[in-house]
């Protein structure tokens, strides 16, 4: 053995273990929020596998399955709930997998930051509104009246709990905005970029 041996090693393992889905057939909601051609293209092609990407999928599942162990063992979390599949009722590619519910059937998601957004979320005292969307659309489509955000600091540990409650309003607004990504899909168009990344 040798380092660089050992490190290749440990690359090709989290390539093999990070979750990065390349290609879906399907709208994820955790999407919607997003610059619609972005989510168009990601849809049509799929990801590019990158180290970078595959990392970062990988230690967000892992927070992920950390926070949700800590939440099972603290009576907290419902077991068997992680990854339950919520489906837009109007159309069967619009979906997305729940990171679980409280033992009282509350939605629970759970996100990982880094330390910078992390103390701008603390500084704002809001969620970030891209999770707020995915929280809305899937409480609009699990049929759950409220919400738990819960965000790690993946630097200190530190935790945030943000409430969430349905708002109609803002889940039908962005349900256009998904019918409207959809369409785009089927006409084979490429709607506007807004997020100035997209080729």
């Amino acid at each position: 053995m040798n380092a660089d041996l050992i490190t290749t090693r440990i690359l090709d393992q989290i390539e093999k273990e990070s979750g990065l889905e390349l290609a879906r057939t399907y709208l994820d909601i955790s999407k919607i929020a997003g610059c619609p051609r972005a989510a168009v293209n990601e849809y049509n092609s799929g990801l590019t596998p990158t180290p970078t990407g595959h990392r970062m999928a990988y230690a967000g599942y892992e927070q992920e399955r950390s926070i949700a162990r800590l939440l099972c063992n603290a009576g907290v979390f419902q077991e068997g709930s992680a990854g339950r599949e919520v489906v837009a009722p109007f159309d069967d590619r619009l979906r997305g997998h729940i990171d679980g519910l409280t033992i009282n059937n509350e939605l629970l998601e759970i996100k990982s930051l880094s330390i910078k957004k992390f103390e701008m979320l603390q500084a704002a005292n809001l969620p970030l509104k891209n999770h707020v969307v995915q929280t809305q659309l899937y409480l609009r489509y699990g049929h759950w009246k409220k919400a738990f955000l819960i965000y790690r600091c993946r630097d200190t540990y530190e935790h945030a709990v943000m409430p969430i409650t349905y708002n109609e309003d803002m889940a039908v607004r962005y349900e256009r905005k998904a019918k409207q990504i959809l369409q785009a899909i089927d006409d084979c168009v490429l709607p506007p970029c807004t997020c100035s990344h997209c080729k």
